[in-house]
């Protein structure tokens, strides 16, 4: 098992294995940089909102 996971790692650089561990592989890959971005932007949203003086947090609650 220890194998395998170190296999599909996307973050070895091996292309000798089989396809489908490959192709395993390249879709981890993507999720992984997505799932970075979308957490990344985020992060760089809020910040943004709260350099320009925006608290979404008090705008939410004024709404509610």
């Amino acid at each position: 098992m220890k194998q395998l996971l170190k296999n599909i790692s996307p973050f070895n650089n091996r292309t000798e294995m089989p396809t489908a561990l490959f192709i395993i592989k390249k879709i981890l890959a993507f999720w992984v940089c997505c799932i970075a971005g979308l957490f990344i932007t985020e992060g760089v949203v809020i910040l943004l909102h709260f350099a320009l003086g925006k608290n979404m947090l008090v705008i939410l609650s004024v709404l509610l």
